[in-house]
């Protein structure tokens, strides 16, 4: 016990080290985000690569022997690690910066964020530096609502602006660990105390949320606490928080027919299904209505809207099914002149009919074989690996988190060590050059799974 409490204690210093980036990129002379000066660059690989080592160690020791340290240690180390995070500077990223000016946008300067884009207030302090300033916010009501009401509180201030704005991470951190625990302990028992270690010690969750405070952990932990509620038997609650999900940042969406199918397999009567698809269906129109309603009033709401959800990516990302396409098209000779990262509407909507027909066979499946809700959340990570690969669009590593938990809930084979190769490629992408690592990631990981092929062929 003395060994595990070790490595726990190394984990987290590992992981305090963070704290030291800052300082260490004004030292040697680095402002880019992320880091790119190859001297900074390896300092960051290195405790990234520290950080993962004494995490597969600290894991690795509680498969074999039980859970090292109970779930109330385990929340009380996370709420220690998150709370001194939420007053250390993003490193990776500048979105949180972004975020906070989205917010202005309605807070300081009383335009309406999904129509008015940043640029349009130059002289605002919180515009240098971010990206994105053409494009009006393309995010869910409710962060937008986060964003408005927190930077109302922050004033001018950085540093309480982005303290304020990590509060609802560092909360999405605390929910998601207490949420999938829970929701473990009812669907595969023996595994809870893994999965929630995998949920509160994993570097990669730390420096991209905590760290740099991206929003997408919000919309995953809404939406594990949805089918948690959902499975325990509280449907209209489990209805309301997967809304609350969507409308965060609409991704989660995608596996709405899992969120259904978790319905009715749980309800096993058809009275009953019928009450739970018409409550889902009220509950998600009136919580559109709701979020959407202090800014639909605006010209030009919906065609933004429409513009940055349904017109096409801004662009395609390598090592992906659509790029291999053009690519195979240029050398063919039969796509000359085509732009590789941004190809005509055509050839977006191709890709979007492929995700839908991808999507559809996988449902199709999941309605003949996922019986149990292993086989259940093998659907809805398989859905969201379709549409990193069939939308191709230009992703970062922080979008790893809307497969994660579902991975992890479901009976993929080796499925531990396929979250934690994902984890250890987002982390050490510094959100370039995450395709190459995915790639890589996936490599090791059929590898492992030839051998075992290999060793069951043979009779081993």
């Amino acid at each position: 016990m003395k060994r595990n409490i070790l490595y726990f204690a190394c984990l987290c210093v590992s992981l305090l080290l963070f704290l030291t980036f800052p300082g260490i990129r004004d030292i040697m002379g680095d402002g880019n985000y992320p880091p790119l000066k190859q001297s900074v660059r390896y300092i960051y690989l290195a405790l990234i690569l520290l950080s993962f080592i004494l995490f597969g160690v600290f894991l690795s020791d509680e498969a074999k022997k039980g859970a090292c340290i109970n779930m109330r240690q385990k929340m009380l180390a996370a709420s220690a690690i998150g709370i001194i995070f939420l007053f250390t500077a993003p490193v990776f990223s500048i979105d949180l910066h972004c975020y906070i000016m989205q917010g202005r946008v309605l807070s300081v300067h009383g335009q309406n964020p999904y129509v008015v884009p940043p640029g349009a207030f130059p002289e605002d302090p919180f515009t240098k530096g971010i990206f994105w300033l053409h494009r009006p916010v393309f995010y869910g009501p409710l962060w937008v609502l986060f964003s408005v009401f927190l930077s109302f509180f922050g004033g001018d201030s950085v540093l309480l602006n982005v303290v304020l704005m990590k509060v609802p991470v560092f909360l999405a951190y605390l929910l998601l660990i207490w949420q999938g625990f829970s929701l473990a302990r009812k669907i595969i028992p023996r595994q809870k105390d893994i999965i929630a270690s995998f949920l509160a010690f994993n570097p990669f969750i730390v420096s991209q949320y905590l760290l740099d405070g991206h929003n997408d952990i919000l919309m995953a932990a809404l939406a594990v606490t949805g089918f948690n509620l959902l499975i325990g038997g509280r449907m209209l609650r489990g209805c309301f928080f997967y809304g609350l999900s969507v409308f965060t940042k609409f991704m989660t969406g995608l596996i709405f027919p899992v969120f259904v199918w978790v319905g009715f397999l749980v309800n096993k009567n058809a009275r009953k299904n019928v009450v739970f698809t018409v409550s889902l269906t009220v509950m998600m129109v009136l919580s559109g209505i709701a979020l959407f309603s202090p800014f639909i009033g605006d010209a030009g709401f919906f065609d933004n809207l429409k513009g940055h959800k349904l017109a096409g990516s801004g662009g395609l990302d390598s090592n992906t099914i659509p790029y291999l396409m053009l690519l195979a098209g240029k050398m063919s000779g039969l796509c000359g002149g085509v732009d590789m990262f941004h190809p005509p509407f055509v050839f977006t909507v191709f890709c979007h009919i492929l995700f839908i027909a991808s999507v559809f066979g996988i449902t199709l499946f999941m309605a003949v074989h996922g019986r149990d809700f292993g086989k259940v959340f093998s659907s809805a990570s398989l859905i969201f690996i379709s549409y990193f690969v069939f939308e191709a669009f230009s992703f970062g590593a922080w979008f790893l988190i809307w497969l994660i938990p579902f991975v992890l809930f479901s009976d993929i084979k080796r499925k531990y060590l396929l979250v934690f190769l994902i984890s250890l490629a987002g982390a050490l992408s510094f959100w370039k050059r995450l395709s190459f690592l995915l790639a890589g990631a996936a490599s090791v990981y059929l590898v492992f799974n030839m051998f075992d092929l290999r060793r069951s062929g043979t009779g081993d």
